[in-house]
């Protein structure tokens, strides 16, 4: 169960690291029994992603605050853009970052990276055919 979650100031929370490539972020909200989090995500200026394809066995939804962040080389998420991808998408193809960016990312479980090393495509794409109601949001707000 996600516990209670009061006033927040998000100035006071720790930075931890996420992942080896120059991210980190500040814990938000976070359920102890899924693993399901909602976190304060700071991209840094011409950050590269793995480039290594890969997909979750959880959702993933993400706001971008300020910034501009990369899902495949060509298109960006800019401040104002929004990002729901249910689980089992295979993304990160060609993932970076301009000027860097801070964003909200919340996952709907415990995060997990599962690696495709030869991707269908270089656009996202579900693995299988897709339950999730809420269906695969990408509202890029281009610049």
């Amino acid at each position: 169960m996600r516990s209670q979650v009061g006033p927040l100031n998000i100035d006071t929370l720790a930075w931890e690291s996420l992942g080896k490539h120059g991210l980190r972020r500040k814990v938000l909200s976070q359920d102890q029994d899924t693993g399901a989090v909602t976190q304060y995500v700071q991209i840094p200026a011409n950050w590269k992603g793995g480039g290594v394809s890969h997909f979750h066995s959880c959702f993933e939804e993400a706001f971008i605050i300020e910034g501009d962040v990369t899902l495949n080389g060509r298109d960006d998420l800019v401040t104002g853009s929004y990002l729901y991808r249910p689980s089992n998408i295979v993304h990160g193809h060609d993932e970076g970052a301009n000027q860097g960016c801070m964003c909200i990312i919340r996952m709907g479980a415990q995060m997990d990276f599962n690696l495709v090393h030869d991707p269908e495509s270089e656009e996202e794409y579900p693995l299988e055919v897709m339950t999730d109601p809420r269906g695969h949001v990408l509202d890029l707000r281009t610049s």
